[in-house]
This record gives structure tokens, C-alpha cells and sequence, in this order.
């Protein structure tokens, strides 16, 4: 029997306001070479190497990792399979398997 743990996740990067007062948000534009460089972290197998702070995470737009960060705890240095990483012009799509 095999088995896996599976995800997905839109890295969005979500509106932010220029400043409190100002009534047009900006977009704070994907890191797209950050979150490859995260993809070929889980690839090798080193996902517990990748240390990050909230408010990094929120500075990059990259707050639905948080769930990933939990995952990362329960699977430990599995190597991920990356099945597809797709940039848009506001979010990055990632879909990723750990077989355990």
C-alpha cells in the first residue's frame, strides 16, 4: 500500500493599501523566483531547512503558506514530487505530493 499527502496552494499576493488614507490599493507583484526556490527546496527533501518568520511571509504575500508549514511538520524531509508550478500575474498555483 502506498501512501501520500497532497497539496495545493494559490500563493496569492493580495491587495495592500499605498497607505492608510489612500482610497486606491497597490499589488505587491509575486516573487516568483522565491517560491521556485522554495519548490526545489521540498523537491530535495529539505522542507524542515526552510525557516521563515511571519511577517516575511506576509512581506513576500505569501501567508497561505502557513498551512504548508504545518504539513512540512508532519511529513519531516520527505522528498516532494512537484507536479506543476503556474505563475499569473497575481498568485502562483502549486501542486505537490509527498509519497510516505
Amino acid at each position: 500500500m502506498t501512501s501520500s499527502v497532497r497539496g495545493r496552494s494559490g500563493w496569492c499576493r493580495w491587495p495592500r493599501a499605498a497607505c492608510p488614507t489612500s482610497p486606491a490599493p497597490t499589488v505587491t507583484p509575486p516573487d516568483f523566483d522565491y517560491d521556485r526556490e522554495l519548490l526545489d527546496t521540498l523537491r530535495a527533501g529539505r522542507g524542515r531547512s526552510w525557516r521563515i518568520s511571519a511577517e516575511e511571509l506576509d512581506k513576500r504575500g505569501n501567508i497561505e503558506l502557513r498551512t504548508w508549514i504545518t504539513l512540512l511538520g508532519a511529513v519531516g524531509d520527505v522528498r516532494a514530487e512537484g507536479h506543476c508550478y503556474e505563475p499569473s500575474w497575481h498568485h502562483g498555483n502549486a501542486v505537490v505530493e509527498w509519497p510516505l
